[in-house]
């Protein structure tokens, strides 16, 4: 009898960001040892049926992995999973502490990587300019599939 993969993905990915839950399933013959691959994210554990995928920069569309069984034939025998890109909104926040600048200091904040932005102070522009100490948050916010919002 021939082995019988399957696998799959619980949840959505939302442009390079996400994790979902991985689960495979191996039926119908002896194998060594499994092996998920693909994407240019991180498989939490590569050699265990259930696992989870944490999306990569490179993962901005579907997401193609393969759930392979290792066997003692020279082919693994293998199906492939697509983890899907969600339609929902993400969102992003960083909170930078500017207690150090000195009176009389100006800098200029810029964010990047998202398709709307809002500034602590109410402000939805890329770019900010300060020039008073204290703490200073920024939201970034996409439709996914859009981009990939950064990881810091």
């Amino acid at each position: 009898m021939s082995l019988q993969i399957t696998g799959s993905a619980d949840g959505t990915l939302c442009g390079g960001v996400g994790t979902v839950n991985l689960a495979g399933a191996i039926n119908g013959g002896d194998f060594e040892s499994i092996l998920w691959q693909g994407g240019t994210g991180t498989i939490g554990d590569p050699t265990s049926l259930n696992t989870t995928y944490t999306a990569g920069p490179g993962d901005t569309g579907n997401v193609v992995l393969q759930l392979c069984a290792i066997t003692d034939c020279a082919t693994p025998t293998c199906t492939t999973v697509i983890v899907p890109q969600g339609t929902g909104q993400q969102y992003r926040s960083l909170q930078l502490d500017l207690t150090a600048l000195c009176p009389g200091d100006n800098v200029v904040l810029t964010a990047s990587g998202a398709n709307s932005y809002l500034w602590g102070g109410g402000e939805t522009t890329t770019s900010i300019s300060v020039s008073t100490p204290g703490t200073c948050t920024a939201t970034g916010s996409m439709s996914a599939g859009g981009g990939t919002l950064p990881s810091k």
